[in-house]
């Protein structure tokens, strides 16, 4: 079993704080997340810090999932951590969940893309946290300023485009429910394998304007496989052949090629959940702390396009990017 386990033991007598991540700092979404909570607990020396990464983005069966749960919690049977931070939805469902109303242990959770009866969330004492949605008005927005030279903006139509992942589905869910207007959301399309995803990219062009992605990491080359393909080659390959403009849903979209992202700022989810691990720390129990929503948003923008989209976006869209070091140069083209 291929995980990734860091334990850093300061002083046996000291609060203990866990911080589970679903995932694994091959992903900036994680990295990032821990560059928040270090903003937010600077050079504290009076707690000590345990990191676990549960690696589940790359290991994302079911079966995998509940061993790692089962060993995550033995673990911390052992370690007795007054404060578990868990970030994202796999951490939830396969560790956190199982300490509601535990009066020993506090939960704090982040990057939560489910809701919070998913998990026994609402009416527990012990538990809060900052749940994370895209940021869909920022990115109805950004549509509407690509394709505003072109059509009207009730005339502007997308579709979604992603794999069938568990973390997709509720991103999925949460984009259904919200009302796109004047925008008009066509379809939404999930793929299992790299082939269906090509033909996806140009079956969706004859029927939008625009192609928004927010995840595509869980894509197999050809059914049978057992490997991912990289995310990189599939949004190369997707900018380079889709006849519209790409617009991702995350960060990484456009780190992997594509000209402009609005995501949830993975920044804020670190720092928001490490503020509330000190309130907790200082005394403050959990349920007098309340439960927030993601209100950050991060642009990421690259230079290069065809077709010089670019130029219809205000010029504040590079500035935000450039500001905040997510403005890239141009990718290397596959062949």
């Amino acid at each position: 079993m291929s995980v990734i386990f860091y334990f850093v033991f300061f002083n046996t007598q000291k609060p203990r704080v866990l911080i589970l991540h679903s995932y694994a700092t091959d992903y900036t979404w994680v990295t990032n997340i821990n560059d928040g909570l270090a903003r937010a607990f600077g050079n504290r020396t009076d707690f000590s810090l345990h990191w676990q990464y549960m690696n589940t983005k790359n290991h994302p069966t079911v079966s995998y999932k509940q061993k790692m749960g089962v060993l995550v919690r033995r673990l911390i049977a052992r370690l007795q951590p007054s404060i578990i931070i868990a970030m994202d939805d796999d951490a939830q469902e396969f560790v956190a969940k199982f300490y509601v109303d535990d009066p020993r242990i506090t939960v704090i959770f982040g990057g939560v893309n489910g809701e919070l009866n998913d998990y026994g969330y609402i009416n527990t004492r012990n538990v809060t946290g900052i749940l994370e949605r895209v940021p869909f008005a920022a990115v109805r927005d950004t549509f509407i300023y690509l394709i505003g030279a072109k059509k009207k903006p009730e005339e502007i139509k997308f579709i979604n485009l992603g794999d069938q992942s568990s973390t997709v589905r509720l991103d999925e869910k949460q984009l259904l429910g919200f009302n796109w207007s004047p925008v008009n959301l066509m379809d939404s399309v999930l793929v299992e394998d790299f082939q269906e995803w090509k033909e996806a990219v140009k079956e969706i062009e004859n029927r939008a304007d625009i192609l928004f992605i927010t995840n595509y990491r869980q894509l197999v080359r050809k059914k049978g496989d057992e490997r991912f393909i990289s995310p990189r080659e599939v949004m190369e390959w997707t900018v380079k052949n889709s006849k519209i403009p790409v617009v991702g849903g995350n960060g990484f979209v456009t780190e992997d090629g594509a000209y402009i992202s609005v995501g949830a700022s993975p920044y804020e989810q670190g720092n928001v959940v490490g503020e509330m691990a000190l309130k907790v720390l200082a005394g403050t129990p959990a349920y007098k702390i309340p439960i927030q929503t993601t209100q950050q948003f991060l642009v990421y923008m690259r230079k290069d396009i065809a077709g010089g989209t670019e130029k219809k976006l205000p010029l504040i869209y590079e500035a935000f990017a450039r500001g905040i070091g997510k403005f890239y140069g141009r990718t290397v083209e596959i062949k």
